[in-house]
């Protein structure tokens, strides 16, 4: 990385939209330029702990629960920015990959955590939305065969439900339903674009 810091990518986007495959892309593009980002996946990092939690309590359908996923919000999101936050403070580049809804939609959440990314040592951050369309992302849930995705293909209203709008903030869109070759451009101009000045990642 240059002596600016290492980057900071946040990876975000609705459920099933193909943000680990996005972010494991953007992590090879990154080590063949030079620039190794380490990958920091919040269903890795919190999920098995979450279902222990809920299956101690009885509950192991319980993360389908709105309730539930609200209460465990913060500390999933706390855990997965303290390990960005250890991985920055070693020199290393990280990209997190999570929804990130709040932070998409409400600047002055984006900032905050933009904030806490420069003080743990990012020379740069950078936001990457991965979208496709409703049917392409229901069609993946259905494929992909996750038992935390059963209530949301229950219910016909929760595609409807999501926040499918463009970031409110500066961002690199990449539609993961484009052909490979498309979506491995967007995302090496993401690359691209940790060795420029900062100012702001490019809306698109």
């Amino acid at each position: 990385m240059d002596a600016r810091g290492p980057a900071a990518v946040v990876v975000a986007g609705p459920p099933g939209a193909g943000k680990s495959t996005a972010a494991r892309r953007l992590a090879v593009l990154a080590a063949r330029r030079g620039r190794p980002l380490a990958m920091l996946d919040q269903d890795s990092m919190t999920g098995p702990l979450a279902r222990v939690v809920t299956r101690q309590a009885g509950r192991p359908d319980a993360l389908d629960d709105p309730r539930v996923r609200a209460l465990l919000r913060e500390p999933a999101y706390a855990a997965l920015l303290a390990v960005a936050v250890d991985v920055l403070g070693g020199g290393a580049g990280c990209l997190l990959v999570a929804p990130f809804t709040a932070e998409r939609r409400e600047p002055l959440r984006w900032r905050a955590l933009e904030e806490r990314l420069r003080a743990a040592g990012a020379g740069r951050v950078a936001l990457v939305w991965v979208t496709c369309a409703p049917d392409v992302l229901l069609r993946r849930l259905r494929e992909r065969g996750a038992p935390r995705d059963d209530a949301k293909l229950a219910d016909p209203a929760w595609v409807r439900g999501l926040d499918l709008d463009p970031p409110a903030v500066p961002h690199a869109r990449v539609d993961s339903a484009a052909p490979p070759a498309e979506v491995d451009r967007r995302l090496a101009a993401v690359v691209a674009s940790l060795a420029e000045p900062d100012p702001g990642t490019p809306t698109g």
